[in-house]
């Protein structure tokens, strides 16, 4: 498959096996962990964004989601700011 392809939010939260809600709190919170593009009213996500966003959480299968970091290394707070630690 191409890794340019635009997934719409609940092809995207099948790959990463969330529920599509989970994407949108990511979104209206501005966790900046998954980049999606809008086209006008429309959310879609790359397949290469959601490939290297899985690539980072690591390959433990143990490994807690909570353990995992941005690409930028930021933590975000409470807030929902980067930048500020929890």
């Amino acid at each position: 498959m191409e890794s340019n392809e635009l997934l719409t939010p609940k092809e995207a939260a099948a790959l990463l096996k969330v529920p599509v809600g989970t994407l949108a709190n990511w979104r209206v919170y501005d966790r900046g962990w998954l980049p999606f593009v809008k086209l006008g009213r429309l959310v879609r996500y790359r397949r290469a964004d959601i490939e290297s966003f899985v690539s980072a959480l690591g390959r433990s299968p143990n490994q807690k989601p909570s353990a995992w970091r941005p690409p930028d290394g930021t933590i975000p707070g409470p807030t929902g700011k980067k930048g500020e630690i929890a």
